[in-house]
């Protein structure tokens, strides 16, 4: 294989590449529709936003473990009621109800009723 093949081999992947991901990336939202049954008192509202991969973006980051992760920050409108009304706890979290209702009111959440959640992860 002479190298001008070689580049067009590679030139040929390249488009490949970014045909495929631009179809996988179509698939993405769909991800967020998925969710079992058992959650459903959680009535919560999704965000979807896609970081680009390559190149610039205009996003922040923060590290977690030993990497370095991109995120978008979310400024919410000022609500006339608190932003939480329940905490269902999930089937492994360890801290009791009181605790956590005691620090939701300690952080100026008012009282949120707190119970735990019925689901398991099975």
């Amino acid at each position: 294989m002479t190298d001008q093949e070689l580049k067009e081999n590679v030139m040929d992947l390249k488009e490949v590449n970014a045909q495929l991901y631009q179809e996988l990336l179509s698939f993405f939202p769909m991800l967020f529709l998925l969710k079992s049954y058992a959650f459903r008192e959680e009535c919560e509202h999704r965000l979807l936003s896609h970081l680009v991969i390559d190149g610039e973006d205009d996003c922040s980051h923060r590290v977690v473990d030993n990497r370095i992760v991109p995120y978008r920050k979310v400024e919410f409108a000022e609500l006339d009621c608190g932003p939480i009304a329940e905490i269902i706890l999930g089937p492994k979290h360890g801290t009791p109800p009181k605790i956590v209702e005691n620090f939701m009111k300690l952080n100026h959440y008012g009282r949120v009723k707190v119970t735990r959640s019925e689901a398991s992860y099975r």
